[in-house]
């Protein structure tokens, strides 16, 4: 009887204790690393989720990843806008370009749109656990844009297969290099490309700065990010455990947004005084930005997001301006 006792005290507890293993292109030691590991060794003090998680990309690029979830090889995943977006398109509305005023409507708009979100990843067979601004991304170049003429010189890095990033590159006129996310590195140090977007922290924790001088100071994009769980794996989770896992998350992406806005002004401040960038001032009007966005919109509409959740977006833009 107490070796029956005994099995069943294993077995539960073998079960109980299950991991889930997610991957991310964030390296172990950046701002989006310390987050996810304090997201795993709070989940395990509170409850019998155990996370594995695979840094720096070890996993492959953010296409990779997701079809590495679908597959069932791993669980889940924190992702950029771009990866977010090949689960579900519809996330990319938030990544319009020019969209954003300041971060108070940011963080209102995501968190009214986040559950509006959540239904098409369920659809896609995907759990969106929490949603985060993970700051303004600005162009980086080796050569001084510091004007029109240089600007359209640009040899500018864009995601391979992003339709967002290639139609704003479009729209702007800018020569573009499709490449995956993993080859950004050596692609700026052989000189297949010479500029790329990323917030400051980004260009800091990749190492991508280290290969570029400039900075146009234009927050072309805010970009997105978030964690996911395949549906499959979140089923397998109690109600009681559904919860600790998407409060955890949100208590530490919300400690993780703050600290990306205070790490983007380190980052900016450091690579101007430590190493001598040039912050070159956007001269870009206002009027002629508001039509690229325009224009990017009407592009993708009905194509990479719904016409549903662009008129949603919105609407929740408009609730902030008046409630302000």
């Amino acid at each position: 009887m107490i070796k029956i006792l005994m099995f069943f005290v294993l077995f539960f507890g073998i079960i109980y204790s299950r991991t889930i293993k997610i991957a991310t292109l964030a390296p172990k030691k950046s701002l989006w690393g310390h987050t996810l590991t304090s997201i795993k060794n709070d989940l395990k003090k509170t409850s019998g989720i155990k996370l594995k998680i695979y840094f720096g990309g070890r996993m492959g690029d953010e296409n990779v990843m997701v079809s590495r979830i679908k597959i069932g090889q791993i669980g889940g995943g924190a992702f950029t806008g771009r990866g977010l977006g090949i689960i579900s398109g519809e996330t990319r509305v938030l990544e319009l370009p020019f969209l954003f005023s300041d971060k108070k409507q940011i963080k209102y708009v995501y968190k009214k749109i986040e559950k509006d979100l959540d239904k098409y990843y369920l659809k896609n067979n995907f759990k969106l656990i929490a949603l985060i601004d993970a700051g303004n991304a600005y162009i980086f170049s080796k050569r001084n844009i510091s004007d029109f003429k240089s600007f359209y010189k640009m040899k500018m890095w864009v995601w391979k297969g992003d339709s967002l990033a290639h139609e704003f590159a479009k729209q702007l006129k800018i020569k573009i290099f499709p490449i995956n996310f993993t080859e950004v590195l050596p692609s700026l140090e052989t000189g297949i490309i010479d500029s790329f977007y990323s917030t400051p922290t980004g260009a800091v924790s990749l190492q991508w700065f280290l290969n570029t001088k400039y900075i146009l100071y234009l927050q072309i994009v805010t970009v997105s990010s978030g964690l996911v769980l395949s549906k499959k794996e979140w089923k397998k989770l109690k109600q009681n455990e559904k919860q600790q896992f998407v409060n955890i998350t949100k208590k530490y992406f919300n400690v993780l947004s703050k600290n990306i806005s205070i790490q983007d002004s380190k980052s900016v401040s450091i690579l101007k005084n430590k190493y001598n960038f040039k912050i070159i001032k956007n001269y870009f009007k206002k009027d002629y930005l508001l039509k690229i966005k325009k224009k990017v919109n009407n592009s993708l509409i009905d194509k990479l997001y719904s016409n549903e959740i662009y008129l949603k977006l919105v609407k929740y833009i408009n609730m902030f301006k008046k409630e302000k």
